[in-house]
């Protein structure tokens, strides 16, 4: 459908991403190493979607070297494609701009050289445009949904339908097959609880799963709340891994390997975003490690079990 390689192809990547390829001078424990390789389709006026909490959006006044916490420099995708193969999975996440598309594909067939599982992160396209990238590369797809229901989906500006995000979703499950769509929820837009157990649950009968995502505060998007609190995120991270894996409130009581689990970063395998919702000084939303939730277990262990009963409550109702 699109016409073959450009030249000189540009992306945003993730700070810790350059990190990893010894292309940036910050510093980052083990602990904290991202294990996918984070990349952002370059616009240099941001993406003409209006999403509220999104600082890319050309409607934010947010610097576009942002998305949520992390700093996302442009480099030419040559410099970086060989390196790549340090990571387990590479993330590709596309914006709305004139030209995506084809662009989007171009990138798509230039990281599939690199032999590394690929995940794309888009806005609904058409069957035959997902057929495409399926064919050029792409294992696994990547829906923002974000919002947990229609009245707060209504008020986030998205640039296409809630009915048109979830037939993309039954669409990309169809052409990526079951369990490889991973559909992008923010806790603290202002959903309820019931509402955000009703839409995982939705999101698993389609056959796809959930990626838990906290909304992170950034000055200059149109969104003036807060993070939520952690007890709240805590709540949605048990209830999301008790629908995603079938397990009971009994099974995570007995067994501490499970809520463990439970807390670790949510979406495609090897993804861990570590510092997307966290500042280094805390609180800890999403861990990127299990070494990271086995040093603070102590103090998580402590309010866990409230959560697990607030989180079946939730489940039963």
């Amino acid at each position: 459908m699109f016409p073959g390689p450009a030249l000189s192809l540009k992306v945003r990547v993730s700070s810790g991403t350059l990190y990893v390829l010894g292309m940036t001078s910050i510093r980052i424990s083990r602990e904290f190493l991202p294990t996918t390789a984070y990349l952002l389709q370059f616009s240099s006026t941001g993406c003409s979607a209006g999403c509220r909490f999104c600082p890319q959006s050309a409607r934010n006044s947010t610097s576009k070297r942002m998305l949520s916490r992390i700093t996302w420099p442009v480099i030419e995708l040559d410099k970086i494609a060989p390196g790549l193969r340090k990571f387990k999975r590479v993330c590709f996440q596309t914006v709305l701009k004139p030209g995506y598309l084809e662009e989007s594909v171009r990138v798509v067939r230039k990281l599939s050289e690199t032999g590394v599982p690929l995940s794309l992160a888009i806005t609904p396209v058409e069957r035959d445009v997902l057929m495409e990238l399926r064919d050029a590369g792409v294992e696994r797809l990547g829906v923002g949904l974000d919002a947990a229901s229609k009245k707060v989906f209504n008020l986030m500006d998205k640039p296409f339908s809630w009915t048109t995000y979830l037939n993309f979703i039954r669409e990309g499950v169809d052409v990526f097959g079951r369990r490889k769509v991973h559909v992008h929820l923010i806790v603290g837009l202002g959903e309820r609880t019931e509402e955000l157990v009703e839409t995982m649950k939705l999101i698993k009968s389609i056959g796809a799963s959930t990626a838990l995502f906290a909304f992170t505060p950034v000055r200059g998007i149109r969104l003036n709340i807060r993070a939520p609190a952690l007890a709240a995120y805590r709540r949605a991270q048990i209830m999301r891994f008790m629908v995603d894996e079938n397990v009971d409130l009994r099974r995570l009581l007995v067994e501490p390997e499970l809520m463990k689990k439970a807390l670790l970063t949510s979406g495609c395998p090897g993804c861990n975003r570590p510092f997307y919702n966290e500042r280094p000084s805390g609180p800890m939303y999403n861990y990127p490690s299990p070494e990271l939730v086995e040093r603070d277990w102590p103090i998580i262990i402590e309010d866990m079990r409230k959560v697990l009963l607030d989180a079946s409550s939730s489940l039963q109702a």
